[in-house]
């Protein structure tokens, strides 16, 4: 009987590692492992990929899974219908299984507070899944469209809902009383997935030309098409923050395509950002700041506002989020060939040595002289010599949760980074009513 013992060894060694996707629905980025998790909803598993390899098994016997949301080392997966089941990311082990009594369960979100959503597609209803107590109720009743991919905006603590159908809308729904709103209507037809990234601007999957489709963070412009047609079905997509690229599950050819979006790079000091094109720097003006931090939008596309051009300068003005100011001033050698009158567009060209800023048209702020100096296990800021009394400064990830604090009546302010993942991250600082807001690559 031993001789059949390698290949039985053989034949489930083969079922782990020889795995293709099946109608994949939603992908997920799985950071403490560098992975992506995919629901392979025609194979009723979970499948683990790193790009560029084939897809391994993550987990068999899950029903039909559709939506995903990772927290932590749990993923929490839209199955079966009507439930919520969470597996330990580690070990693949179930950690629980809810039935919310849904007609069928297909979007999913936290808010980082505890709680989950998940859209109900048939019956046009949100479900609100209290992690902890595994307790949950109907969120939002009775929507007029039908809501699809779903996605929490720590920027504006809303919950942001793509809807399916002819004329698709892209729906708020208020965190306190429910109550749904419409940020803005398209003419695309069949929106299933919806991502968020780390400038809080969106991204819609778009059954209806097959294609991604960009919108700003303040829906001032129309869906801009940012894949070219590639996607096919292409169904609940993921931006990942800490690798700038967007994850496209395509049902219809059953792929995965990962699609970079260069973003900008701390370079010289916090205010100078490089992308791949120029060296642009760009300053915070605290006197129209409100709640919340502010978030340098990606410069890949045309930014809202408008440019003026002089001499060898650009210098584009715009309002964003929560009414913060963003003066930007591009200087180069030669007048560059992306400067545009209307709007600023950044386009590939080399960024180097022909990048030379000039200037800078700085507002005066009580943080003029602040640096920040990344020292091992601490980000040291230091906050300049102008500033009497305490300063204040706290470290937020991407989905809005302080991850460090610190205060200080010295020149230096020193937060804990140690045990944070790479990524990006929102260091504010506050000196009585002063208060001025950097963004930060953790490596």
């Amino acid at each position: 009987m031993n001789r059949w013992l390698p290949l039985l060894f053989v034949c489930i060694t083969a079922q782990i590692f020889a795995q293709t996707f099946n109608s994949p629905e939603s992908v997920e980025y799985d950071a403490a492992r560098d992975r992506y998790i995919v629901s392979n909803t025609g194979g009723n598993n979970l499948l683990a990929v790193v790009p560029g390899n084939a897809p391994t098994l993550f987990k068999s016997g899950v029903t039909a899974p559709y939506g995903m949301v990772i927290l932590g080392d749990t993923v929490f997966v839209c199955a079966q219908s009507g439930y919520i089941k969470a597996y330990d990311l580690t070990t693949g082990n179930m950690l629980s299984n809810i039935n919310l009594g849904g007609t069928f369960l297909n979007g999913i979100c936290t808010d980082f507070a505890g709680n989950l959503y998940a859209t109900d597609f048939s019956a046009k209803k949100i479900y609100r899944y209290d992690i902890a107590t595994q307790q949950f109720n109907v969120f939002v009743n009775n929507m007029a469209k039908t809501p699809n991919g779903i996605v929490y905006d720590p920027f504006h603590n809303r919950l942001v809902v793509a809807t399916w159908g002819a004329n698709a809308a892209v729906l708020s729904v208020n965190m306190s009383d429910s109550s749904v709103t419409t940020l803005v209507g398209t003419s695309l037809s069949n929106i299933d997935g919806i991502s968020i990234d780390e400038d809080g601007n969106f991204y819609l999957a778009e059954w209806g030309t097959d294609d991604i489709y960009f919108l700003d963070s303040a829906f001032s412009t129309a869906p801009i098409a940012v894949v070219n047609g590639s996607a096919t079905n292409p169904a609940d997509i993921h931006y990942n923050v800490l690798r700038d690229t967007l994850a496209v599950p395509n049902t219809s050819t059953n792929t995965i395509t990962f699609h970079p979006f260069p973003r900008p790079q701390l370079q010289d000091d916090t205010l100078s950002l490089c992308t791949d094109s120029v060296k642009v720097i760009c300053v915070l003006d605290n006197d129209a700041l409100s709640s919340g931090t502010m978030a340098i939008q990606s410069f890949t596309f045309a930014q809202l506002g408008n440019a003026v051009q002089s001499n060898e300068c650009i210098e584009y003005t715009a309002l964003q989020a929560g009414q913060d100011t963003i003066y930007c001033k591009v200087c180069t050698n030669a007048l560059p060939s992306f400067c545009k009158t209307s709007a600023l567009v950044v386009t590939n060209t080399f960024c180097g040595d022909t990048t030379t800023p000039s200037s800078i048209d700085k507002p005066e702020n009580a943080f003029a002289d602040a640096k920040l100096l990344p020292s091992g296990t601490e980000l040291v800021i230091y906050t300049g010599n102008s500033i009497v009394g305490e300063v204040s400064g706290s470290l937020m990830d991407v989905s809005g949760r302080v991850v460090s604090v610190a205060a200080t009546n010295d020149a230096e302010l020193h937060l804990p980074i140690n045990g944070l993942l790479p990524g990006i991250y929102f260091a504010t600082l506050r000196a009585g009513q002063a208060r001025t807001t950097y963004k930060v690559f953790i490596r």
